[in-house]
């Protein structure tokens, strides 16, 4: 079975332009390290939908990875395998990103705007429960902390999860560094974030 390169979008246009720009890119990444790419078309409302969405395709059984990448986000460094991000003991990857919080006080929290994960039992009974305890969570973000951080039965996913560095998941207005890939999450409205990622992604041909 071969790596899922999976990308999604809502129904606004500029995400939807975002993943259009970056197709050709990462269709070439996809040929040069041998995965599958899909941009799967299901409504995207929520996070919750896009972690179903995850779920379904990893239930199907077609494949040994899925990463997941989302629409303001594209492969910079064409040099490395996302299959580096899951030693043989993880069922999934992700960045820990900081932000500055009061005085000196940096709150940190998994960053699930690219998710990495490996197609196993673990995996998918981790997004089973994160999912049938959806309604306890603003968002999926929080769940994902919640089940990795702050909850009571965290060290059992924990010993599961690789944290990255955040070359990974490189957020342009956060750590300016050179990226594997390159995220531009949060980071301006749709319209002025697609024209930076257009921007940006001309440093990096392919």
């Amino acid at each position: 079975m071969k790596p899922l390169f999976l990308q999604t979008s809502s129904n606004n246009p500029h995400y939807q332009g975002m993943v259009s720009d970056h197709k050709e890119r990462h269709l070439a990444y996809c040929e040069k390290w041998g995965y599958d790419y899909l941009e799967d078309t299901t409504h995207i409302k929520t996070g919750w939908d896009i972690m179903e969405i995850i779920r379904k395709h990893m239930i199907l059984g077609r494949c040994s990875h899925i990463f997941w990448i989302d629409a303001d986000t594209f492969v910079a460094d064409f040099s490395r395998d996302m299959r580096e991000t899951l030693p043989s003991w993880a069922f999934m990857a992700a960045t820990i990103h900081p932000y500055p919080w009061g005085a000196n006080q940096p709150v940190y929290h998994i960053n699930t705007g690219i998710m990495y994960f490996k197609c196993n039992s673990m995996a998918i009974a981790f997004l089973h429960t994160l999912l049938s305890n959806r309604d306890k969570f603003s968002d999926n973000q929080v769940g994902i902390n919640w089940l990795l951080i702050g909850g009571t039965e965290s060290n059992i996913w924990q010993s599961g999860f690789k944290m990255l560095n955040c070359e990974w998941n490189n957020n342009y207005h956060d750590q300016p560094q050179r990226p594997i890939v390159s995220a531009h999450h949060g980071h301006l409205d749709p319209e002025n974030r697609r024209k930076l990622m257009q921007e940006v992604a001309l440093r990096y041909p392919f």
